[in-house]
């Protein structure tokens, strides 16, 4: 049975199940493997990239953060994300599997950064009805944080977004 089982968008290549198992035995660490480059930009078999650059951190604790991560590939500017938001939150690497991909590394962060405001505004509305009812019943303190924690990472979002907003002209 010759059915592809995985493709490697880095490579190019189709791998039928038992080619797919013997590369796995072949490379046990895989995920830290570079097996295509571009422009400096190294991505592993799984078509992530393990060389990206950090394009943005920023921590307030273990709840509230994110870091966005970009990576040139052959046909634009890809990015990955990990944010957390409270109880929410992701993590997702720059892959040539997204089938987004942007003209430029402003653009890139500029739309991960937008993403992250909007999804922070749909939970602000829900944390700031929650929070009356967590402080009478004196129940988690964090929890009842919330609404300030979201409502500052909100603006760190937006401040942001206006720095690396795409249809800003820039001097360098």
């Amino acid at each position: 049975m010759n059915e592809i089982f995985y493709r490697c968008v880095g490579l190019d290549r189709n791998f039928t199940r038992d080619e797919w198992w013997q590369y796995l035995k072949e490379h046990p660490e895989n995920v830290d493997e570079v097996v295509f480059e571009y422009e400096g930009f190294g991505y592993n078999i799984n078509d992530v990239c393990i060389k990206a650059r950090e394009a943005l951190k920023w921590m307030d604790d273990g709840q509230y953060n994110f870091r966005i991560r970009v990576a040139k590939a052959p046909d634009g500017w890809i990015v990955g994300l990990d944010f957390n938001y409270g109880n929410n939150g992701f993590c997702s690497g720059p892959s040539l599997k997204s089938k987004k991909r942007y003209a430029s590394e402003r653009e890139a962060v500029y739309t991960a950064l937008d993403y992250m405001r909007q999804a922070i505004e749909k939970v602000i509305p829900e944390a700031e009805q929650r929070r009356p009812a967590l402080i009478m019943d004196n129940e988690d303190r964090e929890a009842a944080k919330a609404p300030a924690k979201l409502n500052k990472m909100l603006r760190v979002v937006t401040d942001y977004m206006q720095q690396f907003d795409p249809r800003q002209l820039t001097l360098f």
